[in-house]
């Protein structure tokens, strides 16, 4: 086991260890294991993405889409993780004779595999952050070839400490009304808390997919719009629905808005609407991607402000929330939610 970790540091680097998670999964004979890095831990390019098929090296472009495909919205865009990871197909199932160097193959069953590996791997970043690093790694398949707002409407956060930094973090109040300073039992956390909230919503819009809760409004939302972007909006009146947003046309430009999520004031429905209508023009989306962007747009409109001053209660709550959730690393933009400065670090700047 001390082998296979020293191997991993070689391939990897020895820094890169303490971030690593580890992913298996299976069905029908297929195998994939390996390991990959959490979000928190990126590069500025796909080099440290290594994939094995039946041992074999490869440079593939299905599996390289379903790896980035697992951590989107959780990384920066234009950053990678890294990744050793192994699939095991039965060998009829492969065709290695595409390439000469053998490098690049071809899968019978593209979409049984594309599925069955960005769903192992979106498992493994989705679970809480106490389970990510295992105790020790398991070895791989052999290898043959090299509020003011914030509690407004918030539902009531999970069990768990912050298992994003490791100690219990305690709010010492804010900079600029937009930073939330902490202090942990070795160093210092400084949070975003606009990305933070953004994160924790649309964490669990992902979480309550299709079964969001709803705050009826006792008038309706009258809000006048463009002809084309009310077409477009009502193509997705059921992905809204999902997400806690009522709406029906109500004359050739306006909208009536019936109810929106707790998180969501009223006065910043129009914005989402505008913003996904011109999101929606710009060319033809999956259903996924459409359900995403709602997700991700809410929650910036829902989430707490910049410049808004925050109660300690409301900040050890965000912080507690912060903690619940499996992605605190990056907004769903990609924006970093923190920057941990520890003991080494401060006395290194200070120059003890």
């Amino acid at each position: 086991m001390k082998d296979l970790r020293v191997r991993l540091g070689s391939v990897m680097g020895k820094e890169a260890l303490p971030f690593l998670i580890e992913v298996r999964g299976e069905e029908e004979g297929r195998v994939v294991g390996g390991w990959i890095s959490k979000p928190s831990f990126v590069r500025g390019n796909p080099k440290g993405i290594y994939l094995y098929v039946n041992g074999r090296y490869v440079r593939d472009r299905l599996l390289s889409h379903a790896l980035l495909e697992a951590y989107r919205g959780t990384i920066p865009k234009g950053s990678y993780p890294i990744a050793v990871l192994f699939l095991k197909v039965p060998p009829e199932e492969v065709d290695v004779n595409v390439h000469p160097t053998k490098t690049e193959i071809r899968f019978r069953k593209a979409d049984l595999i594309w599925r069955l590996f960005e769903d192992t791997l979106s498992k493994a970043l989705s679970r809480p952050l106490s389970e990510q690093t295992p105790s020790g790694p398991v070895p791989p398949p052999e290898v043959t070839e090299e509020v003011s707002g914030y509690a407004r409407g918030a539902p009531a956060p999970e069990s768990g400490e912050l298992g994003f930094a490791g100690p219990k973090w305690r709010p010492l109040g804010q900079v600029l009304g937009t930073y939330i300073v902490a202090e942990g039992n070795d160093g210092v956390l400084i949070v975003d808390q606009h990305a933070a909230h953004e994160r924790i919503i649309y964490e669990r819009l992902r979480k309550r997919e299709g079964d969001q809760d709803a705050q009826r409004l006792l008038v309706p939302l009258l809000i006048e719009l463009r002809k084309d972007e009310l077409r477009l909006l009502m193509e997705q009146t059921e992905e809204l629905a999902a997400s806690g947003l009522h709406l029906e046309p109500f004359g050739e430009q306006t909208l009536a808005v019936k109810a929106i999520p707790s998180f969501l004031r009223p006065h910043e429905v129009k914005g989402f609407l505008q913003e996904l209508a011109q999101d929606l023009s710009e060319g033809s989306k999956g259903k996924g991607e459409i359900r995403e962007k709602i997700w991700a747009l809410m929650a910036c409109k829902g989430a707490v402000k910049a410049n808004t001053p925050l109660s300690r209660e409301e900040m050890e709550r965000l912080l507690r929330d912060l903690a619940s959730i499996s992605h605190p690393y990056t907004c769903p933009h990609g924006r970093p939610v923190f920057i941990e400065l520890d003991r080494k670090e401060l006395e290194r700047r200070f120059g003890r």
